[in-house]
């Protein structure tokens, strides 16, 4: 016996629940289906003229003034800061070649004050400029965490060092016991510099260096470096005749 297939509709379309359904109730259904796809082109034709409407209607002109202005922007937001790296770089370069003068300003200075005074507690020894990376702090595991770079001198005599340390846009002298000195930026953190030299951006790519306010001349930085250099002169002649004087005190006693 051939089953007949139901379909459940609304009550109001059927005779009971268990009855055929009529061919003719499907008319309406099979028409539908027949104009679907003919809906749904219009549908997407309509869609799509709305879209050419919108886009016709734009002003051109604005779109395009808004645009390029907006790609000069990032445009030059990356030049800055290509700029910004360069400059950097340029100063930390400029900043050597201070670091270097200093030392080649002092050198022959030295080399005839030691003539003078050869074999004597007053002699003067140097450690040339020097790139030098310090890790500052550990971890629990000691794993470095926070470490310094500096490019830095070194004058001493048997008593104390005067250190030139660079860093970045500063170089900054320091007068340091020698027996303290190889701590390096843990110690200086805990003196003041006798002097600083500072190097600022001058906005046409190069650096423009001061000293108490005062542009940095090569007159003006040999003249600043012999005082620090006469300072530690000073310090170590004063030192030296403070330890004598406290001997002999003792001997005394």
């Amino acid at each position: 016996m051939r089953r007949t297939n139901l379909v459940h509709l609304p009550n109001n379309r059927r005779n009971h629940s268990d009855a055929a359904i009529d061919p003719g109730e499907l008319d309406g259904y099979n028409n539908f289906e027949h104009q679907a796809p003919s809906s749904t082109f219009d549908l997407a034709r309509q869609i799509l003229g709305n879209y050419k409407v919108r886009v016709q209607n734009v002003r051109l002109e604005f779109l395009q003034d808004i645009t390029r202005e907006s790609l000069n922007f990032l445009a030059g937001q990356k030049l800055l800061e290509r700029q910004r790296m360069n400059m950097d770089e340029v100063i930390a370069s400029s900043m050597r070649s201070v670091v270097d003068e200093v030392f080649t300003t002092l050198e022959p200075y030295i080399s005839e004050f030691n003539r003078a005074v050869a074999c004597t507690e007053l002699s003067v020894s140097c450690t040339n400029p020097a790139l030098v990376k310090e890790v500052l702090s550990f971890d629990s595991l000691r794993r470095p965490l926070h470490s310094v770079s500096s490019y830095r001198a070194r004058i001493s005599t048997c008593r104390f060092s005067m250190v030139v340390r660079g860093q970045y846009n500063k170089v900054d002298f320091f007068l340091i016991p020698v027996e303290r000195v190889m701590a390096l930026t843990n110690i200086e953190s805990q003196h003041k510099p006798l002097m600083t030299f500072t190097g600022e951006d001058n906005g046409v790519g190069l650096v423009d260096w001061q000293v108490e306010g005062k542009p940095l001349t090569s007159d003006r930085l040999e003249r600043y470096c012999l005082h620090c250099f006469d300072y530690l002169i000073e310090q170590t002649r004063d030192e030296i005749a403070a330890a004598k004087a406290q001997y002999y005190l003792a001997g005394a006693v």
